[in-house]
């Protein structure tokens, strides 16, 4: 196979506001006849959607191709990866060019020596941004031996560490940028300063910050957007959010302990203890801890999130923060009806355009969605697979709550009997399984044309019912889809010995089990597959 069908472009997006810029490339030499499968694959990843998104294309008949960032956001950082062509950071406001030569395959680490590629208005910040990584960063490697955390460490502890070694980093950054003076000095400080922040919250998710951190950061501005700028703000309104998991258990405590009968309410305030105890990463009972989930914080969502969008109009007071675009669209929850109340009560801070439009679209989507739900169909009539919760003409929806594993797989079994089975264990939060559900379509109808069912599987820990049902509608998946109880999702984690999302199990004509190596459908070789597990 010419190796040039092996060229991916992977952009890496990561953004939740990002620039309306363009990225454009042209391959020198190209020839149409041999280079056509060239495939170019646009990869970002949203904060405000809460997923990944994918973007196909394939350079045109003369080698080009041009890609226009989804949403406006000025300076945005992107990582950019040509496999033997290029591979760098990019920064993108108004527009960038890349021109690589089809004939011409070698590794390029960065843009710093490679000037004739780039063109365009955001080529000398290219340029800059990648001199500045590949002199001061080098420096900064070095240091990082000295960032050593130990298991006895406090969490105070870690965090002089990290705070004493920014200062050494800052010092660098400043002395680099005081040599080669540059209008696009700022960015690489903010962006330094963003990741200073961002691991500052990471160490504090357990352990909130002080108070005088929480306001320093919140308090901060940004002049351009990247992975750390995202993930700060995210982070942030997660604490503010949340809060410390004292306040966490308060807020619940008040919210849901007038719903819970006298009988219950010792059992409501064992669970409690366990919440804690998980969040601070202690041991706890998962028995009580699952249970507790299911009868107090999902029957009781509606009234925990009302109390903490106005515990945190109370914080942001009490912060004095002026919460900024940037934070409040970190913000954005993913339930439909989250969204509404969330709106309802931050929109109206919301000013600056691209944010503004970002929310008109969501909110457009918020209505197409609903409708397409409300659309949906519930039967009484009881199925071994589940209780149902929705079905139309292509899609049955199911929650299994069933007492053991083994009465779910058997019924599984049952329900495809005579056919090769996939089990696909997925979960709405994650990522990559997203990904793979929207690129695998293809492939899963190819599959039951040789008589092999996928079967998807949210898990139910980290998922929320309601808005596993959205995503099923959203993202179109078609058959029966079942929803786990967090009691079930444990068993089959435990007796497959699952580590990573998405995993699949295969169930063989047979009923028995093996585990695939490949966790993504996508991907999966299907002749290969039939000849293994479908003889």
């Amino acid at each position: 196979m010419n190796t040039l069908r092996s060229l991916i472009l992977f952009l890496a997006i990561f953004y939740s506001l990002v620039s309306f810029g363009q990225l454009s490339g042209s391959f020198k030499n190209y020839d149409h006849a041999k280079n056509r499968d060239i495939e170019v694959k646009l990869y970002y990843q949203s904060y405000i959607s809460h997923h990944q998104e994918e973007v196909n294309i394939r350079p045109d008949s003369l080698g080009k191709f041009e890609i226009t960032l989804p949403e406006k956001m000025s300076n945005q950082v992107l990582y950019l990866n040509i496999p033997k062509y290029y591979s760098g950071t990019i920064i993108i406001n108004k527009g960038l060019h890349i021109s690589l030569n089809a004939k011409k395959k070698k590794n390029l680490v960065g843009m710093v020596h490679s000037k004739g590629l780039l063109s365009g208005p955001d080529a000398d910040m290219v340029y800059y941004w990648n001199k500045s990584y590949t002199t001061s960063l080098s420096k900064f490697s070095k240091k990082r031996v000295d960032l050593v955390f130990y298991s006895k460490d406090s969490a105070h502890l870690r965090l002089q560490k990290r705070i004493q070694l920014h200062q050494e980093y800052l010092v660098e950054i400043e002395e680099f940028i005081s040599k080669r003076k540059s209008t696009y000095g700022g960015i690489i400080k903010d962006d330094f300063i963003a990741k200073y922040y961002y691991d500052l919250l990471v160490l504090g998710f357990s352990t909130p910050l002080e108070d005088r951190l929480i306001q320093e950061i919140a308090n901060t501005s940004f002049i351009h957007s990247s992975m750390y700028t995202m993930e700060m703000n995210s982070f942030l309104f997660y604490q503010l959010f949340y809060g410390k998991s004292l306040d966490n258990r308060s807020q619940i405590e008040h919210t849901v302990k007038p719903y819970i009968p006298e009988q219950e309410q010792s059992n409501f305030s064992l669970f409690l203890d366990e919440y804690v105890k998980k969040i601070n990463r202690e041991s706890y009972d998962k028995h009580i801890y699952d249970l507790g989930i299911i009868d107090y914080l999902t029957k009781y969502e509606n009234e925990i999130f009302k109390y903490r969008i106005s515990a945190l109009n109370d914080k942001l007071l009490s912060y004095k923060i002026t919460p900024n675009n940037h934070l409040l669209m970190a913000g954005i929850p993913k339930q439909i009806w989250e969204r509404e109340l969330y709106f309802n009560e931050f929109e109206h801070l919301i000013t600056e355009g691209w944010a503004k439009a970002i929310i008109s679209k969501i909110k457009a989507d918020d209505e197409h969605l609903t409708k397409e739900l409300l659309a949906m169909h519930i039967t009484d009539q009881s199925n071994t697979l589940g209780s149902p919760v929705g079905h139309n003409a292509t899609t049955n929806m199911y929650n299994c709550m069933q007492d053991s594993l083994s009465e779910l797989l058997d019924a599984i079994k049952n329900e495809y009997k005579g056919k090769t089975i996939i089990v696909d264990l997925w979960g709405t939060w994650c990522g990559p399984c997203i990904r793979d559900i929207k690129t695998s379509k293809e492939r899963k109808v190819e599959l039951q044309k040789s008589n092999v069912e996928i079967v998807y599987l949210c898990e139910g820990k980290g998922s929320k019912i309601g808005f596993w049902k959205e995503k099923v509608v959203q993202l179109k998946m078609t058959g029966n889809q079942l929803f786990l109880s967090p009691s079930l999702t444990n068993q089959f984690l435990e007796k497959f010995e699952i580590t990573g999302y998405p995993s699949h199990v295969i169930i063989d004509k047979n009923g028995k089990y093996h585990l695939d190596e490949e966790h993504f459908i996508s991907r999966i070789d299907i002749e290969e597959f039939l000849k293994v597990y479908a003889p």
